[in-house]
């Protein structure tokens, strides 16, 4: 049977596991078992005419107040040493003769249970408190409790150091206890932050993920879809006034389309793991600038005017750098066929020892022509992802990009990135 420890990313279980829980008849024998030891010794005193004429009722009812005590000292350690001290007190008023060993028995197991529960200076005290009462109790008629006779030092010691060793060894025993609980109560705190820690671990991944995917998804798909939607405008346009033309643009929507599903079939395999070190090989340098020439004249076939200018080996720059460059040109390409209306656009790449520059310039309608009712002037807030996923991408190969209006007329985006990027690669 599957449990929680064998699930990985399963909570923690909030109490004992049940197959490590004592047998119930154990818990019982280890809680009342010792509470035995004192109704043992008031029932075997007043059977046994131990005690004296009237001290009969105060016998069996020390004796059934310290077996309650001792028994309810796990629930109630408090209460449970407390209401032993009380028996303790209650023998400075009567002669009970041959109580010493029953007084000294009464408090030791509740004051172990306090010590273990409450923290040092608390059980300290408890302690002090406890031994009073034992010294006071024994010194109120020592020649009934040892037999060296009238009050003398050798009776003092006794009375000194009986109570003493049974205090100090129950408040020893008890805090010892305490340092264990505390001790395990810190692992469990610690395991708990450990849990959440996983927890939170999991959670940003999963959301880095899910944005990591809509972001490719994005490059993938928004490019080819504005190439196809110009171009199928375009043909419907001039269906009847030059078929040649028509034809051409509805042959340039099926190429488009033809290539995105490529490209999602090679990044869902990706995704998934599945593809080879071949495939991934051919992937990466489709991904990459080598392919910047096709998408500009996907843009020149939708009716702009594109041109490329590049200086520099592109083929020498990270595979990382490579494809988000190419993500940013594609993004920017977009940006001019879906909003700028304009009739050219000039993409250049300028590779330099250290650093590669993508610039993205058209004529269009700029950034204020382009802002539609209710957007914001800022093309990253007007409720696209695509410069908020680019700016996102040259972030991780340590890039900055910036998109301004062009002089004269138009928008010009501006990347730059080292040609050393955060992961070190070159």
């Amino acid at each position: 049977m599957t449990t929680a420890e064998t699930v990985p990313g399963a909570p923690l279980p909030s109490g004992p596991d049940p197959a490590d829980a004592a047998p119930r008849w154990l818990v019982l024998l280890w809680t009342w078992g010792p509470a035995a030891v004192p109704a043992l010794i008031g029932v075997v005193t007043v059977l046994f005419g131990r005690a004296s004429s009237g001290d009969g009722p105060w016998w069996l009812l020390a004796a059934t107040l310290t077996t309650l005590a001792i028994g309810r000292r796990l629930e109630r350690p408090v209460g449970a040493w407390i209401l032993s001290l009380l028996v303790v007190v209650s023998s400075w008023f009567v002669s009970a003769s041959g109580a010493y060993l029953l007084l000294v028995f009464v408090p030791v197991l509740p004051l172990a249970a306090v010590t273990a529960a409450r923290p040092p200076r608390a059980s300290l005290a408890a302690a002090g408190l406890t031994f009073v009462a034992l010294f006071a109790s024994s010194v109120t008629d020592p020649a009934d409790y040892v037999s060296v006779g009238p009050l003398s030092l050798q009776a003092l010691f006794v009375c000194v150091l009986v109570p003493g060793t049974a205090v100090l060894a129950a408040w020893l025993i008890g805090y010892a206890l305490h340092v264990r609980g505390r001790y395990a109560q810190a692992l469990l705190e610690r395991a708990r932050t450990l849990e959440r820690e996983r927890d939170s671990k999991a959670a940003r991944a999963v959301a880095e993920e899910r944005t990591r995917i809509a972001r490719e998804l994005h490059d993938v798909v928004s490019h080819n879809v504005a190439v196809m939607v110009v171009q199928a405008s375009a043909a419907d346009a001039v269906w009847d006034a030059d078929p040649v033309r028509a034809r051409d643009a509805v042959r340039a929507v099926a190429d488009t389309g033809r290539a995105a599903m490529g490209e999602l079939r090679a990044m869902l395999a990706a995704m998934r793991g599945r593809e080879d070190e071949a495939a991934g090989a051919e992937r990466r340098a489709t991904e990459g600038l080598a392919r910047l020439p096709a998408v500009v004249e996907q843009v020149r076939a939708a009716g702009v005017d594109a041109r490329l200018e590049v200086a520099g080996d592109v083929a020498a720059l990270p595979p990382a750098l490579d494809v988000s460059l190419l993500r940013v040109a594609q993004e920017a390409l977009t940006n001019v066929l879906r909003h700028a209306h304009a009739t050219t656009a000039t993409v250049s790449v300028r590779v330099a020892d250290d650093a590669v520059t993508l610039t993205v310039a058209d004529d269009g309608v700029g950034l204020e022509g382009s802002r539609g009712a209710g957007d914001a002037l800022d093309p990253e807030r007007r409720g696209g992802t695509g410069l908020v996923g680019v700016r996102e991408r040259l972030a991780v190969v340590g890039g900055t990009l910036e998109v301004a209006p062009r002089p004269g007329g138009g928008t010009v985006l501006r990347a730059s990135a080292p040609r050393t990027g955060q992961d070190g690669a070159r």
